[in-house]
């Protein structure tokens, strides 16, 4: 098979890279700007908005755009360089038995790129998907949730002109 007849019979995807830390969020359409309030807690409800926009996308484009949202797991980074040492020591020694190297991170986001049994909409996780799981907040199949958060982004993204 030619290389421009793969490409015609493969259409586009959105892979959305998110965290379990969704399964906590709250998403709040009328502080989305985190304006009335913010905490650490915004972190948890932006991977649930992006989750939700992963639905919403897909319930937008069923058919021309494949549209996942995955978790690749904790995953050793630099993300704690700027901690206090104590908890630098804890994340570096501790914490390195319990999270992935960056290359094993990767797996599942290019499972999810590029697996053909990827199915648009789904909650991906360790190269398997995981919808209705405890690992997928309730809110996630809350389709008017979805909308509303959407809707608000355009109103908020043409307010930016």
């Amino acid at each position: 098979m030619q290389e421009e007849d793969l490409l015609k019979g493969s259409r586009g995807r959105v892979v959305n890279v998110g965290s379990s830390a969704s399964v906590i969020g709250k998403v709040d359409c009328d502080n989305l700007r985190a304006e009335k309030e913010f905490s650490q807690l915004h972190y948890h409800s932006s991977k649930t908005a992006n989750l939700l926009f992963t639905k919403e996308l897909a319930r937008r484009e069923p058919g021309d755009v494949l549209v996942c949202y995955v978790h690749p797991g904790v995953v050793r980074t630099d993300a704690f360089r700027n901690m206090p040492l104590l908890f630098k020591i804890l994340a570096y020694t501790v914490f390195r038995v319990l999270t992935k190297s960056p290359e094993e991170g990767a797996q599942p986001v290019l499972f999810c790129a590029l697996d053909y049994s990827v199915q648009t909409g789904g909650y991906y996780m360790d190269c398997a998907r995981y919808d209705h799981t405890m690992w997928v907040p309730k809110c996630a199949y809350d389709t008017g949730l979805a909308k509303k958060l959407w809707e608000t982004t355009e109103r908020i993204l043409s307010e930016c002109g």
